[in-house]
């Protein structure tokens, strides 16, 4: 039972918007790509635990005590299973406490990471009452990722021991009523928002515009005349409407103000006729004639 999935923060969701229709600054661009690789990891152990009879929770973040998070937490009675998925590619090397990548400058502190995390939600836990046992394990779930110089650990695993891993949790105390209840309860002390992640906007007047697939997530759905659909080359398809609420959406998060329909019009490469008449269907409308503005859906 998943009581609680994963959904990107303002910042990343813009990022995830403006990518590939702006060239983003270093600090962006950095930030954008461990997000895509780490949500990637995460996606894919996700997908593992959708097949088992648990209950867990995608990603708690609390600034309860100081900020920290946890990617996955699985409730079993008397018992929280917290997982940190690492989705590192490469070689690395490990030095007192320290993965230091091949040929690069590049460490982590990833143990020192788990045990913070551990401790908080100990901490949370306290707070709010509750006796479960905490159990912290460290997934790194790409295949390409070796690491030399670290003696093997009873709460570490790779992407070799992903099946063990599972299993371990899949033989784990069915969870009770209670474990569902105090997981609903947890997650009113999530934060989404951390106060770090601070949006620089892009103009809006530069972005490249085009339809987003939702499944690909690359930049091009076209229709073809008279159709009531848009199609990407990937295969997916959608309608025109749900392209324009989705693009509506994007631009209102880009922008970050009111919308024009000539805007959304060049934004979406939809017609001007069946963009003004999905406005008039579904969004709240600002001023009158010339001075008509969008600022969001009904």
């Amino acid at each position: 039972m998943l009581i609680k999935m994963h959904i990107p923060s303002q910042y990343k969701r813009y990022l995830q918007s403006i990518h590939d229709r702006i060239e983003l600054n270093k600090h962006d661009l950095y930030e954008f790509q461990q997000y895509q690789l780490g949500y990637e990891g995460e996606l894919q152990f996700y997908e593992r635990l959708l097949a088992l009879d648990i209950c867990f929770i995608w990603d708690f973040q609390c600034k309860q005590n100081g900020w920290f998070q946890n990617d996955f937490l699985i409730f079993s009675r008397d018992k929280i299973i917290h997982i940190d998925v690492k989705n590192f590619t490469g070689i690395y090397h490990y030095e007192k406490g320290n993965l230091i990548k091949k040929g690069t400058s590049v460490y982590v502190d990833c143990f020192s990471q788990l045990n913070r995390a551990h401790m908080k939600l100990e901490h949370i836990l306290n707070y709010l009452g509750k006796q479960y046992q905490v159990e912290s394990k460290l997934l790194f779930i790409n295949d390409t990722f070796r690491l030399n110089g670290f003696m093997q650990h009873e709460h570490v695993y790779y992407a070799h021991q992903l099946d063990e891993l599972v299993s371990y949790l899949a033989r784990l105390p069915k969870y009770q009523r209670t474990d569902i209840k105090f997981a609903k309860q947890l997650i009113q002390h999530h934060e989404n928002d951390h106060p770090k992640e601070i949006i620089q906007y892009y103009p809006f007047e530069k972005m490249n515009g085009g339809i987003r697939c939702p499944k690909c997530n690359k930049i091009g759905m076209t229709a073809a005349t008279n159709s009531r659909y848009v199609r990407c080359d990937c295969g997916a398809t959608i309608s025109k409407k749900e392209a324009f609420m989705n693009m509506f959406n994007e631009a209102l998060l880009i922008k970050n103000e009111p919308l024009k329909c000539s805007e959304l019009v060049d934004f979406t490469g939809l017609p001007e006729r069946t963009v003004q008449r999905y406005l008039t269907q579904y969004a709240n409308r600002i001023g009158n004639n010339r001075g008509t503005y969008y600022d969001g859906l009904k």
